[in-house]
């Protein structure tokens, strides 16, 4: 389970099964009854490659998204009672999921477009964000730091249209050092509800009110800039930061530092 408890944090927190995001309606990228010229309006300033789901019917979901001619395009999806997806008019294309389905595009559809009101960003505005870090080079960051340091890093063994987080942070383990290095899984629903996933799913109102909770887990954020400037533990130093190799360091559970993919 995660870490000890910040008191009167437990007012904030509420359990749920791992399911809370079958339901696409509250994902951040599907932004309800908009209309075909407010998607076109919403993808103007948008890199190619975005795109953004939008009111569904009974049977139908409309997807808008920017080509490589720069020009906006619309794609209808279609879903059954069942949960499967795919693109309307093609037979043989049958998805469990729109994640599912956008990531056999994803030489097209790279940008996800969020609603406005999303408070996903929040981790990348966190002084505690390191954009692109691998959990390998995570947990060698860790490894040279004090008790209770954390940070905050995009989970690199999904595809961003997932949106989902990771907490970093070292605690106390008597068992081993590379053990003391824990890895959460996190993510903003559309409705701004924090999750993290650890077995079963904690929903809190904010990133402060997760942080809060962790208590003594979390109480001293690397700032991204000064572990660079600073030349410590880069990704070059470390060994890299790519993509390949953060699963084994980026487990959905807080029981481990290698923690599952």
């Amino acid at each position: 389970g995660g870490g000890g408890g910040g008191g009167g944090g437990g007012g904030n927190m509420r359990m749920k099964h791992v399911s809370a995001f079958s339901d696409f309606s509250d994902e951040p990228w599907y932004h309800g009854d908009k209309s075909a010229s407010d998607a076109v309006k919403r993808l103007k300033d948008e890199p190619i490659g975005s795109f953004l789901f939008r009111r569904k019917n009974k049977k139908r979901i409309p997807m808008c998204y920017k080509g490589a001619d720069g020009k906006p395009h619309h794609v209808a999806i279609s879903y059954t009672d069942d949960g499967r997806f795919g693109f309307e008019g093609v037979d043989d294309v049958d998805f469990g999921s729109l994640a599912e389905l956008v990531r056999s595009r994803d030489s097209i559809l790279r940008h996800p477009v969020y609603v406005d009101s999303y408070k996903g960003n929040a981790f990348e505005k966190h002084p505690a964000f390191h954009p692109g870090l691998a959990g390998t080079v995570a947990q060698k960051m860790l490894a040279v730091t004090d008790i209770g340091a954390y940070l905050f890093r995009p989970s690199l063994s999904h595809d961003q249209f997932s949106g989902y987080f990771v907490l970093s942070f070292k605690k106390e383990n008597a068992d081993s050092a590379s053990k003391s290095c824990r890895h959460v899984r996190l993510r903003f629903s559309a409705s701004n509800q924090l999750y993290m996933i650890d077995g079963l799913e904690r929903v809190f109102p904010s990133l402060d009110a997760l942080i809060e909770w962790k208590g003594k887990d979390v109480k001293k954020p690397i700032p991204y800039q000064r572990v660079y400037d600073e030349g410590a533990a880069t990704p070059d130093a470390a060994g890299g930061s790519g993509g390949g190799g953060d699963k084994g360091a980026d487990g959905g559970g807080d029981g481990g530092g290698g923690g599952g993919g």
